[in-house]
């Protein structure tokens, strides 16, 4: 290595374009000699046309690193002019201390041939600024074939490295929002396919990290509502009428480990970006809270139902007897109270006929497992002799709901949708049955009428509004839809270890 006190001509090397033999061109400048002298573009010309114009960083090091040649771009972007620069150490003048030994180390790897390609290291301005610089190098040789230095090309990206890092903020910033939110929040693209979520979807759902990503968002679902996923979308990408999309709504979700839970789903639409973003609530809590309100206001209703039936109605039926009894006695004797007592006798018993329906309407189903059975069927001949419309109930097995809650929520469900076909279908039959089907209790209701419609399924009114209150209390899901042919088909659909009292 020279001594660095040497002048810079004794110093550089013996490269071709720098003692290439010149003549005077007709500008008064000087230009190579050779063959194609004539030619105003020569070789040598054109490489300072370049140097001279181009947008970016020209540096040319010796093999020590010391400054041979910097460019008119580099001067204007750096402060610092060729004449006070030449002959310094590139790594100790242009180089922060953090970074020093790291591209030092870069410059002596590039000249044993293993060239620079996009790094980025900051170099230091005249007045002590930064620009972050992203380089390419390539050695230069000299006449004689012997490593000369390297030639160095950098561009500023220091307005990019800004934006990058802002965006990066912002992401970071985003992405901590994201994992702060309790709600999963799940980002999907428009064959379902789930493209980012939070923590607290890996968490509410029992999944590792980076586990659901590119995975079908319906794995989240039991059925029958990861089969209808699929259609929800198309239908609102064809129709663009919300079901799901777009509107709030009361699911159950399922966990890696199979268990199932109540959530609210929204799902809303990415604007230009192809894609959704799915927001899940967990609802336990709430539903478990209003269960126990409900358990607590049956409970009352079941005491005030049998105090009616073994107190108030058995009082009213003595009573009847009595007043039966003192009219015939007064009707033997022709007394003119005899009529009166007939009434009176007749009246007794019309409230002691009220009070027990009264004690049925509270009491529905029996405590017994066999009392939803029991009550459906009684539903169904009540349903066909008050109105005239046939209404008959299957249950082909020994199928019992041992919760006394849900079984009682189960038949409110269906005397609910017998009801609606009653007051809205037209039909002149009605079919309910309770069946067991893959693992789980299905509770039907099937009228021949004229069918709900679409319209109807979305302004939904107050009796539908209320199964489906009824269903999430006790872990069911609800469909309703036209039948296949003619009719609507109500479907209350309850996990078995629901209907077995098993709460997990």
């Amino acid at each position: 290595m020279r001594d660095r006190n040497d002048s810079a001509s004794t110093r550089t090397p013996n490269l071709a374009f720098e003692h290439a033999e010149v003549e005077p061109n007709s500008n008064g400048g000087r230009r190579p000699c050779g063959s194609d002298a004539d030619n105003p573009w020569r070789e040598y010309e054109l490489a300072k046309q370049l140097c001279d114009t181009v947008q970016c960083i020209i540096l040319l090091l010796d093999n020590a690193g010391r400054i041979l040649l910097v460019n008119p771009y580099f001067e204007k972007l750096t402060g610092w002019q060729l004449d006070e620069v030449r002959d310094r150490n590139w790594f100790d003048t242009f180089i922060p201390g953090r970074d020093r030994a790291q591209v030092a180390a870069l410059f002596r790897r590039a000249l044993e041939g293993s060239r620079t390609r996009a790094n980025v290291n900051a170099i230091l301005t005249k007045d002590g600024q930064e620009r972050d610089i992203e380089w390419y190098d390539a050695p230069l040789k000299s006449l004689q074939g012997e490593l000369a230095g390297l030639l160095c090309i950098g561009k500023d990206i220091t307005g990019q490295r800004g934006t990058e890092a802002a965006l990066q903020r912002s992401q970071e910033h985003h992405r901590a929002v994201l994992n702060a939110a309790a709600d999963a929040i799940i980002t999907m693209d428009e064959d379902g396919t789930i493209r980012d979520c939070n923590n607290a979807t890996y968490e509410m759902f029992g999944y590792e990290q980076g586990e659901l990503i590119g995975q079908p968002v319906r794995a989240l679902m039991p059925r029958p509502y990861c089969d209808e996923h699929d259609d929800y979308v198309q239908r609102y990408l064809n129709t663009r009428q919300p079901k799901i999309i777009g509107v709030g709504r009361e699911l159950v979700a399922q966990r890696k480990d199979s268990s199932t839970f109540p959530i609210l789903l929204t799902v809303s639409e990415i604007d230009q970006l192809n894609m959704f973003a799915g927001i899940v609530r967990d609802i336990s809590t709430t539903k478990e809270l209003q269960r126990q309100i409900l358990e607590i206001a049956a409970q009352e209703d079941r005491r005030i139902g049998l105090e009616l039936h073994d107190n108030t109605q058995q009082q009213l039926t003595g009573l009847a007897l009595l007043a039966q009894s003192l009219a015939e006695t007064l009707a033997e004797g022709h007394a003119p109270q005899a009529q009166m007592a007939t009434r009176l006798a007749k009246g007794i018993q019309e409230a002691a006929g009220d009070v027990h329906r009264l004690a049925r309407g509270l009491v529905p189903v029996e405590v017994d497992a066999s009392g939803l059975r029991y009550a459906l069927d009684i539903l169904a001949n009540r349903t066909s002799q008050s109105t005239g419309i046939t209404c008959q109930f299957h249950c082909p097995d020994e199928l019992a709901v041992a919760d006394n809650f849900v079984a009682t929520h189960l038949f409110r469900i269906g005397q609910e949708a017998v009801n609606n076909a009653v007051k809205h279908s037209g039909a002149d039959r009605i079919e309910v049955s309770l069946e067991r089907a893959d693992g789980n209790i299905h509770l039907e209701v099937l009228d021949n009428g004229t069918g709900i419609t679409e319209k109807r399924m979305e302004g939904a009114g107050m009796g539908l509004r209320i199964m489906q209150y009824r269903a999430g209390l006790i872990g069911a899901t609800l469909q309703v839809e036209p039948a296949l042919g003619q009719g609507t088909r109500v479907r209350c659909i309850i996990p078995r270890q629901k209907a077995a009292g098993d709460d997990s």
